[in-house]
């Protein structure tokens, strides 16, 4: 790649506070994610240890005494000591400074948030199992988390970018003005003024427009990008890509919001991810019956009439101990 193109993808990720969990936790904390995007982009693979040279050394760091030198020198001997391992091996990368500098800089300049990604000025919302959340952003907008979701976004930046980062389900109702971006572990949502559902799991990335306009563009299928109007939905899935246009789409692809998951021909398995999260519970099943395909849906105010709408079309029982269903024919 281009130093340009690099940098550019330097910032972006460092912008990402995902992807500084990963770095600095040794990409324990979504490492799923990130090991899918970087798998399906080998060409940014460099960037990890240019992000590593930059924030690993403000990993212990105590944030209650925030010390800038002590920053500089910490990230200084960090880079030296990669540049030094790269040139000992001559087809291994140089570091760019030209773009690490910059960011080196932003770090000093932002302070705290580096030690702490969500500091007093950035505020994070996070949803437990069998739970939805209303969140009012700081111009009015609104979004709806459901269960196991969450959201991060700073308030004091908003008024000059408004972005917010997911992970999980939610429905936003944005209110007209500057551009409005919703970045996942998956992709992005581009809007200015609409609503929309955003699905950002590991298993796939949805997004479906009720109103307005939305630009969607997929981090793992190629960069592939959709424009969607009203009733359109798009769906990124396994490095595939499905535009399913207004005609066929009806309120189902937003009736979570009001307690009702529906499913076309999706693997149990699927479903059973669902139920969990709604129902703070475990699901155990064998794997040919976690293959079975379910057609239907399920409401989330009551959990025995939930698993009764799953397993009785297929001819499946279920039991109930404690936190845990078992499944079985």
């Amino acid at each position: 790649m281009e130093d340009k193109d690099v940098h550019d993808v330097f910032q972006k990720l460092m912008d990402d506070p995902s992807f500084v969990r990963w770095i600095k936790s040794d990409f324990k904390e979504h490492n799923e994610q990130w090991k899918s995007y970087f798998t399906s982009h080998p060409e940014h693979h460099s960037v990890i240890d240019d992000a590593r040279a930059v924030l690993i050394p403000l990993r212990d760091l105590d944030s209650t005494s925030f010390d800038t030198s002590k920053v500089w020198n910490r990230i200084h001997d960090s880079i030296m000591a990669e540049v030094t391992d790269r040139s000992e091996n001559k087809k291994s990368r140089v570091v760019n400074l030209r773009y690490i500098i910059p960011a080196i800089a932003a770090i000093l300049i932002a302070g705290l948030f580096y030690l702490n990604p969500f500091s007093s000025h950035s505020i994070s919302k996070v949803t437990g199992n069998s739970e939805q959340l209303t969140v009012t952003l700081p111009d009015g907008s609104s979004v709806l988390m459901d269960s196991k979701s969450q959201v991060d976004f700073d308030k004091n930046k908003w008024k000059d970018d408004r972005k917010v980062h997911l992970e999980g389900l939610a429905f936003f109702n944005v209110q007209k003005g500057s551009k409005f971006t919703v970045v996942t572990p998956q992709g992005e949502v581009t809007v200015m003024g609409t609503s929309f559902s955003v699905y950002a799991r590991k298993d796939k990335f949805e997004v479906f427009c009720k109103t307005g306009k939305v630009s969607v563009l997929s981090y793992n299928s190629d960069n592939e990008s959709q424009i969607l109007t009203p009733n359109d939905k798009v769906i990124f899935s396994e490095g595939a890509k499905t535009f399913v246009p207004s005609q066929e789409n009806d309120d189902a692809s937003v009736a979570w919001m009001n307690g009702t998951y529906t499913f076309l021909n999706q693997p149990l398995s699927t479903v059973f991810l669902e139920l969990e999260r709604q129902f703070d519970v475990k699901i155990a099943a064998d794997e040919n019956i976690k293959a079975m395909a379910y057609t239907g849906f399920f409401k989330r105010d009551n959990m025995h009439e939930a698993l009764t709408s799953v397993t009785w079309p297929l001819g499946l029982q279920f039991s109930i101990e404690k936190q845990t269903v078992k499944v079985y024919k």
